[in-house]
């Protein structure tokens, strides 16, 4: 609960894993959907460091890193899938790094991408509850040379990783 409202302006799916293979599997939702609503879709892709979702991931469901690393490497082809369906105006990709230690500023311009007036209060009743900074959950595992490099392919692959490494 962020508030009171007259109406309703912007729906959102926490879980995107599930949307996005869906959509993967059958790109007619997504015309249904523009249908349903009958307003502009934005769709909001907020990528995180691979290292971290794959170790979180490794460590929360008791998966090895190799195993992590294919569960993720599923998401990545249906967002490549999936990117393409979208219309430059309809997508909006922000890095949880940036997010994480700039929430403020970056929950200001997402709410100016959707068209959504943000009063300052809200923009701070919204950054005082983001987590302050972020959780390298890479650095609470050892990974062998092999697990890394097959992570390091994923971001060569995956255009939308690029700006993400082992270090970085």
């Amino acid at each position: 609960y962020q508030g009171r409202f007259e109406r309703l302006r912007v729906i959102g799916d926490k879980r995107a894993r599930s949307t996005v293979l869906q959509i993967a599997r059958d790109p007619k939702i997504l015309d249904r959907l523009r249908k349903v609503v009958d307003i502009p879709i934005k769709v909001l892709h907020v990528t995180r460091n691979p290292f971290d979702n794959i170790a979180t991931e490794a460590r929360r469901n008791k998966m090895t890193l190799t195993a992590s690393t294919e569960w993720y490497e599923q998401i990545c082809r249906a967002v490549s899938l999936v990117r393409p369906l979208l219309d430059a105006s309809e997508l909006i990709d922000v890095e949880y790094e940036t997010f994480a230690n700039y929430p403020r500023h970056t929950l200001a311009g997402l709410c100016e991408s959707i068209g959504v007036d943000a009063a300052p209060s809200y923009l701070e009743a919204c950054a005082s509850i983001v987590w302050p900074g972020t959780n390298r959950s890479r650095d609470a595992i050892e990974w062998t040379v092999d697990e890394r490099r097959a992570v390091e392919r994923l971001i060569e692959r995956y255009e939308v990783l690029q700006s993400y490494s082992f270090d970085g």
